[in-house]
């Protein structure tokens, strides 16, 4: 409801899009690991019953996790869609990328055998829990081959550097085209061809938080304790369509 505020609410709602757009209905179609986002789900009233809420940071990919190991399965609905607010500052952004790091990778730990040792998920659905439970393992990867790149440089040879430097290169050619590539798609599902302008903003983005994403994801590799920030919301709509959505809203027709 606020994309266009600033770079940042831009960066996020390419970001989201992409989630939303292109991975989750990636995952459908090819009948992978679907985790609840929080944003819109439907659940029946006697599996959450059943199940119950844990008490967790991440308490929907934890529900998540619960329902696939005891024989339920989560559809995605690419036709249904729901208006939100982006996060505008900074540091709300890294507040709650590392309640999802954090929550995410310490339920892969904790769930991790029981998922590889059930029956009641396929081999897909396995391969698609490892991947997303590492997700944000990920950028620990990065910070590290960037630390290390820096450091060997600087303090010890600038040939012992090298093999870190064609990594790193590699790595950037194969990310950088496939992750605009991403987003371009997804911003066209959307119909908002002139946010094409906003993918520099996310990728900007994606390397300020990266950081964040490694602390957070090593955290909850290692640690069984969390903290709940509740992202901070303000209610300001900025864009065209969430006027009209207001409007709506307030004044039916």
């Amino acid at each position: 409801m606020n994309a266009d505020e600033n770079w940042i609410t831009k960066a996020t709602n390419i970001l989201f899009a992409t989630t939303y757009k292109v991975e989750l209905e990636a995952r459908s179609r090819l009948r992978l690991f679907i985790p609840l986002l929080g944003s819109v789900f439907m659940v029946r009233t006697n599996i959450l019953k059943d199940l119950k809420f844990e008490h967790d940071i991440t308490e929907n990919y934890n529900l998540s996790v619960r329902m696939y190991l005891n024989g339920y399965k989560i559809v995605y609905d690419s036709a249904i869609d729901a208006s939100g607010e982006c996060p505008s500052r900074l540091h709300r952004v890294a507040r709650q990328v590392a309640r999802w790091a954090e929550g995410t990778t310490r339920n892969f730990r904790k769930y991790f055998w029981k998922v590889m040792r059930s029956n009641k998920l396929t081999m897909r659905e396995k391969a698609e829990f490892m991947l997303s439970g590492l997700s944000y393992l990920s950028a620990t990867l990065l910070v590290f081959a960037v630390i290390g790149g820096v450091v060997v440089t600087a303090m010890i040879d600038y040939v012992l550097s090298q093999p870190l430097t064609y990594i790193s290169v590699m790595l950037a050619t194969l990310g950088l085209p496939a992750t605009m590539i991403m987003q371009s798609i997804a911003i066209a599902k959307e119909g908002e061809i002139r946010r094409l302008t906003w993918i520099p903003y996310a990728l900007i983005l994606g390397y300020l938080i990266a950081p964040v994403s490694a602390y957070y994801a090593l955290k909850g590799l290692i640690s069984n304790n969390g903290e709940f920030h509740r992202t901070y919301k303000t209610g300001h709509l900025v864009n065209r369509k969430s006027a009209e959505i207001r409007t709506y809203l307030e004044y039916p027709k």
